[in-house]
């Protein structure tokens, strides 16, 4: 959801109850990797700073018990609920296709999915490699063009 007012448009950013939300389906990161230990700077930083950055969902449809369906952000999901407060969520309505994109966009720097295995090597969309390879590109052109129709 956005508001726009005079050309601008901002996100709604809700702080909702992180156990009643998930991560898509889709989402690119193994939850093997979702441990105390491999989150501590996340945990760390939301005990000493709260939570800098809001994660990226939409309204769950028919999902019993969840409200919010995480495009990304599953550590921040990971700290907050191994500290039981608020996750800040920026809540859109966005297409699978959308979600892919902005996901691949948020992630792509991060050395841990890239090197160490942490990309999901299964499940959703991202089973066909040559579409993972695809829908990056396209991503990433997106964030170089800040096209309008991306």
């Amino acid at each position: 959801m956005a508001v726009t007012n005079n050309g601008v448009t901002s996100a709604t950013v809700a702080h909702v109850d992180p156990w009643r939300c998930r991560m898509w389906e889709m989402h690119d990161r193994a939850a093997e990797l979702l441990t105390a230990d491999a989150c501590r700077d996340v945990i760390r930083s939301f005990k000493e700073h709260g939570q800098a950055l809001p994660a990226l969902g939409r309204q769950a449809k028919n999902i019993p018990g969840i409200d919010v369906e995480l495009i990304y952000g599953a550590r921040r999901l990971y700290a907050a609920q191994h500290l039981n407060v608020k996750l800040a969520v920026e809540i859109v309505e966005i297409d699978d296709d959308e979600a892919i994109q902005r996901m691949y966009i948020e992630n792509a720097h991060r050395a841990d999915l890239r090197t160490s295995g942490g990309w999901r090597s299964s499940g959703g969309c991202a089973k066909d490699a040559s579409l993972r390879k695809t829908t990056f590109r396209r991503a990433w052109e997106c964030l170089l063009q800040q096209s309008a129709a991306c």
